[in-house]
């Protein structure tokens, strides 16, 4: 009932593609590539963007320099008031000045929780229940939570 063509076909095994063995590296020079190219936007973007807050700021440091000195400066003028463009450029090196400062404030709560964490480790190597205190003392001994210092040379 099977045509003889198709009979013939599907009898016969095919033969196995070989692979290229430059596949793995095309594919990885691609990754490689595609985010070394993502990285290097962001580089420049990150460095037009501070460019344009160190312009926004030096200008602000000009007016404020000029107000200290007592000259008739026009504020609005000088930083741009009523022009939607400046307004905007303020707009952004404010929104970059600030994210700047999240960043430095995460940083720096990260840094203090660390050496809180260390401090209570180190409080849990030398408990103060191992420190003796004198039994008429009044006052709590005060407990050092440092490791003892090594023997110096006299």
């Amino acid at each position: 009932m099977v045509p003889r063509a198709l009979r013939e076909r599907s009898q016969q095994p095919k033969p196995a593609k070989k692979t290229n063995p430059a596949n793995f590296f095309i594919w990885i020079y691609l990754l490689i590539g595609s985010q070394a190219i993502r990285i290097l936007t962001l580089k420049n973007e990150r460095r037009e963007d501070n460019r344009i807050a160190d312009v926004k700021l030096r200008q602000l440091r000009e007016v404020v320099e000029r107000l200290g000195n007592g000259e008739d400066v026009d504020v609005e003028k000088m930083l741009g008031t009523g022009d939607e463009t400046q307004e905007l450029e303020w707009e952004q090196a404010l929104r970059e000045l600030e994210s700047e400062e999240r960043l430095w404030q995460n940083n720096r709560s990260k840094s203090k929780a660390e050496r809180l964490r260390k401090k209570m480790l180190e409080a849990e190597e030398f408990p103060a229940s191992k420190i003796v205190a004198h039994p008429d003392a009044e006052v709590d001994p005060v407990v050092s939570t440092k490791p003892p210092a090594a023997p110096a040379f006299y």
